[in-house]
């Protein structure tokens, strides 16, 4: 039950919900491998504020043309 509320809870971006719920999942039964997904939700969570933190490692003029095409 928790592996299924934390794959509804990802498909919803509730990140720290849903990794909690696979850690749980893991805990309760270890072949489920919820602590795996688990961390690929954390390493997807880190990769993406890095890149919004960089701004996606473009320069400003890349940043400038990306911008003028978005309506």
């Amino acid at each position: 039950m928790y592996y299924n509320r934390a794959s509804v809870l990802e498909y919803l971006e509730r990140y720290t919900d849903a990794a909690f719920n696979f850690q749980t999942a893991h805990k309760i039964d270890p072949t489920l491998h919820g602590e795996g997904r688990a961390d690929q939700i954390l390493n997807f969570v880190s990769k993406t504020c890095n890149l919004i933190k960089t701004k996606g490692k473009l320069k400003s003029k890349q940043q400038t043309i990306i911008a003028k095409t978005i309506p």
